[in-house]
């Protein structure tokens, strides 16, 4: 049983997200039958949903980006949960089965599960280029050790590269990333109108690739995204503002 980092952003206007994301390089996996209101794509690890903010059950208020692990089965992952000590709450809803389990800080990250079974939505029907994107979920956390440890169960580790202001948590070639990320006042949780295991994870999407930066740049300008190649005293990484006026950063894989 395997996890890959699926955080979903709720927006004002999912299809120009859905396009946003595509320009970036993921691909579609499942969208709704409109093609518009809703959609899961996959980059070369993680996945990204993209979810309409005015249907939110929990709440969330458009532009946020909430932490969510994707699964083969619900059941499954809370059998192998449950062999580590970690109890997960499990729920049916409208496709499937749903679980949830309370982080270090009050947040209730969902557990959502592959979808089987499409129930009317709809996957391409003409092959996708291969993406060259891992998703990245960075969440600002006040505590590394806690949330390392939390996280290890769903079989994510610190990757080399840790240090005290950013650690990377992988599962696996095909996981994505958590990424923590020393905090300067940025929210870790939102209040939540109906999530059953806390309040909503907020995280902050970013990506990281192989791809050379200023051809990420150049493809996000080409398909008229105001992208630009930014340089720190930590790291060179493209900027662009995304439809919902978060800004998104794509960095090299370190």
């Amino acid at each position: 049983m395997s996890f890959r980092v699926n955080p979903y952003r709720f927006s004002n206007d999912p299809g120009a997200m859905i396009d946003f994301l595509q320009a970036l390089g993921l691909r579609v996996r499942t969208t709704a039958a409109d093609g518009r209101s809703w959609a899961l794509l996959e980059g070369r690890a993680g996945a990204v949903a993209v979810h309409h903010s005015a249907g939110s059950t929990t709440g969330a208020t458009p532009g946020q980006t909430q932490l969510v692990l994707l699964t083969e089965s619900v059941d499954s992952a809370a059998d192998k949960m449950r062999t580590n000590g970690v109890e997960l709450t499990v729920w049916d809803e409208s496709y499937g089965r749903q679980g949830g389990i309370t982080d270090p800080f009050g947040g209730g990250i969902w557990v959502n599960e592959e979808m089987q079974d499409l129930h009317g939505y709809a996957e391409p029907t003409s092959p996708q280029e291969a993406s060259d994107m891992t998703v990245c979920a960075v969440r600002y956390s006040p505590d590394f050790a806690a949330d390392a440890a939390f996280f290890a169960p769903f079989g994510f580790s610190p990757r080399p590269a840790a240090d005290e202001w950013w650690t990377p948590l992988v599962a696996s070639a095909t996981s994505g990333t958590i990424g923590l990320h020393k905090p300067s006042g940025e929210p870790i949780t939102a209040p939540a109108k109906e999530n059953p295991v806390g309040e909503n994870p907020v995280v902050h999407l970013a990506f990281e690739t192989a791809t050379p930066l200023e051809q990420v740049r150049d493809r996000l300008t080409a398909a008229g995204y105001q992208a630009a190649l930014v340089q720190d005293e930590f790291l060179t990484q493209v900027t662009v503002v995304d439809p919902d006026g978060c800004e998104v950063q794509v960095h090299r894989v370190r």
